[in-house]
């Protein structure tokens, strides 16, 4: 287990109308109908540099990759459900699937907490393009050959966020959970990492 932390802006204009955060990519929020709300989002995923961790050696960078698709989200008091699908871009080609489920809870007037669990899905090629190993690769890393079918990560997530004025406000965030699937098995992960994966962040 290892934290990474992260400080970037989260800017929201119109009750979500556009958006623009780490977390949550750039998006619009194009339908409102009782309690659901969809439109488009574009995220942004990191690429992966070999030479950043011993373990990448010999298995060559990933280029960035963009991430487009569309969300639907569901509110119902203090419950908030969260879907969404996208197709990658530059870095992989697979199919992303992500779904979410928060409690809220206003602590106080200027406090407000969410909790719940979360399961990620990714297709065959975006888990080959991050745990497969190709045999060009095994050659030069000395990990066996590994063909990744799949990607799932099963995990529950938190934040509390402090708002400062109507205009700003700060939010912690942290997210830990498990690879599962196919993914679980690469050499990079049952080898060289770890399936528990963590991460902490602060907007």
């Amino acid at each position: 287990f290892r934290p990474v932390f992260v400080v970037a802006p989260d800017i929201r204009y119109g009750d979500d109308t556009f958006f623009l955060s780490i977390r949550d990519g750039v998006g619009l929020t194009l339908l409102r109908q009782g309690g659901f709300s969809a439109g488009p989002l574009v995220r942004l995923r990191m690429g992966r540099d070999q030479d950043d961790n011993t373990a990448l050696n010999g298995l060559g960078n990933v280029d960035p990759a963009g991430e487009a698709g569309a969300f639907l989200r569901y509110q119902d008091g203090p419950w908030v459900a969260r879907a969404e699908l996208r197709q990658g871009f530059g870095g992989h080609s697979g199919v992303l699937g992500d779904l979410s489920l928060d409690r809220v809870f206003r602590v106080r007037p200027d406090v407000i907490m969410t909790a719940g669990p979360r399961l990620n899905w990714g297709s065959e090629n975006f888990a080959d393009t991050y745990f497969g190993i190709t045999p060009s690769q095994a050659a030069r890393s000395g990990y066996s050959t590994f063909k990744a079918e799949d990607y799932w990560f099963a995990g529950a997530a938190a934040s509390a966020t402090w708002i400062i004025n109507r205009n700003l406000a700060a939010t912690m965030f942290g997210e830990v959970g498990q690879i599962i699937g196919s993914s679980a098995d690469s050499p990079l992960v049952d080898q060289r990492g770890s399936a528990t994966q963590g991460v902490l962040g602060v907007v």
